[in-house]
This record gives structure tokens, sequence and C-alpha cells, in this order.
């Protein structure tokens, strides 16, 4: 694995990531995640699901004229000749942010943020919009997209540009301590693994099963879960349920949320379940956990 890429891999993972995001999103009320500059990388929407994702971008990424809509500011803050901070600006008004993340010199990814209005809405700015997403086909109701639109959290210019500071401020830790991160295994993760990896955390809600995967893989259950293991350090069983943790502390930051909608969302069938493996991994239950995280935010 090339050394840059083995960094960019690094930071994905890193617990210094996670850290922030959860300081940054209790602080603001804004959703924040890294995106990880690949070549090869096809548009997506790194803040699609996020538990602070805004009602009104959730309701349209559903929809294929609102996914084009998100696509289009998306690939313009993806441009990878860009080492700045970039804001663009969607058809409804709301700000999307990119602040890259810098080692030695290059773009290693980009920590991204945004959904944000900077002015109250209007009923003409919706009618406007209405009619451009209807131009292009939306064929559904637009009473809940109007609802949600104008339910979408407003900041100042003033006040969103200082949550950009902020951001920059990790950023620049980040980029300076990337080289420090615990190291990636030498061997080069097999392609196999990474399509192993993209698939739990793309179905991590759903009730998966290493049989399911090693199908889709076109491998033995007994080879997968070989390889997989040698990879990863851990077994299918393992990683599936970190990787649903990861998603349930991140929606326990949503205090609307109750703790049985939190473990469905993260791919848990049992609440029992869900205590006992969150307790295992984190140290505490999560109602402890979510407690802890109020109690920080009040100090």
């Amino acid at each position: 694995m090339p050394a840059h890429q083995a960094i960019v891999s690094r930071i994905t993972r890193s617990q210094i990531l996670s850290d922030y995001e959860i300081a940054f999103v209790k602080a603001s009320g804004l959703p924040m995640r890294f995106d990880p500059l690949k070549k090869d990388a096809r548009t997506s929407q790194p803040l699609q699901n996020h538990p602070a994702e805004n009602p009104f971008c959730a309701l349209l990424s559903k929809t294929e004229e609102g996914c084009r809509m998100c696509n289009a500011v998306d690939a313009k803050l993806r441009n990878s000749e860009s080492d700045q901070t970039t804001t663009e600006f969607c058809i409804a008004g709301l700000a999307d942010t990119a602040v890259p993340i810098l080692v030695q010199g290059r773009v290693a990814g980009h920590l991204r943020t945004g959904q944000i209005a900077l002015q109250p809405p209007s009923k003409d700015q919706f009618t406007r919009i209405a009619r451009t997403l209807m131009g292009w086909g939306l064929d559904t109701d637009l009473t809940r997209i109007e609802e949600a639109w104008f339910h979408s959290r407003v900041l100042t210019p003033t006040q969103y540009d200082a949550f950009i500071e902020l951001l920059k401020v990790f950023a620049r830790h980040i980029g300076l301590t990337a080289e420090q991160l615990p190291s990636l295994p030498i061997e080069a993760e097999p392609p196999v693994i990474q399509r192993a990896r993209a698939y739990i955390e793309l179905h991590q809600k759903e009730d998966m099963h290493v049989e399911e995967v090693a199908q889709i893989l076109n491998l033995s259950v007994f080879y997968f879960c070989k390889i997989f293991k040698k990879a990863t350090g851990k077994t299918f069983t393992e990683y599936l349920s970190e990787v649903r943790v990861m998603k349930a502390k991140n929606l326990l930051l949503n205090p609307h949320l109750r703790i049985s909608e939190v473990a469905f969302e993260s791919g848990f069938q049992s609440i029992t379940h869900f205590n006992r493996i969150f307790k295992k991994q984190v140290g505490v239950s999560p109602s402890r956990y979510r407690l802890r995280l109020s109690e920080q935010t009040n100090r």
C-alpha cells in the first residue's frame, strides 16, 4: 500500500478523528465526517445518514432528483486540485463545506460539514426550489419536503465561519499527527477484504450473516473467515459488532432517539444483545454512555 494511501487509511480509522467528530457535533449540532481523497472515487454524499443530517437533505437523498442536487455540490467540493477550504451552495441555498487535511503538503481528504441555511427560509424561496425539482422530474408529495426545509437549522455567516475555523484547527492537528497514528498491517489489504468492509458498513443495519458476505464475494465461508481474520485481526462477528457499536455511539448523540431506536437502527436485533455488546466494547451501558455525553456537554 503506497505510503500516502496508508496514512489516509490510518486517519479514517483513528480514534482522534472519532473524538473530534463527536466533539464537533456536540458543540455545533452540525454533521461532520471525514471524506478521504481517492483518485477513482465516485461522487458520494458523505453526510448522508449522519445522526445530525438536515431533515430536508435526508428526505431528498431518497429521490433521484434530490441525489442529483446533492451530487452536483459534492462534485465541486471533491476537487482534488484544491488545498483550500471550500464552501458551495445547493439550489436550496444550503451551505456545504470541505476543509482539507494536508499531510506533507498533499490533500489526504476533507472534513465535511454543512447542510446549513445562512438566512431564514422563505416561502418564495421554497417555491423556486420546488419548481426546479419538479422540472427535473421530482414526483412526490412536496408537503413533507417543504416542512423539512423550513426546519433546516439557520446560522448567521459569522456563526458558521466560527465552526469552520474550528474544523480547520482539527484538520491541522490531524495532518500534523497523521504519520504518528497507529500503523496498519504492513501487508497490503487484499481487495476482497476492502469489498467485505465496504459491504458490512453499507448493510450493517440489516440482519447480516457471514454466509451472505462470503457468497457475495464468491468465497467459501471457511476461506473468507480465514483471510478476514488474518487481514483485520478480528472475526467477522467481532468486526460487525464494532461497526454497529460505532454507529450506535454516533446515534446516541441525538437525545431524541430512544435506546431501542438506536439499537435497531445500528443493526442489533434485540435490546438485550445491544446492551451486552455495547457494554463489552465501551465499558458502560448505552444509557450510561449517553449520560456521560450529556454531562460533558453541560459542564
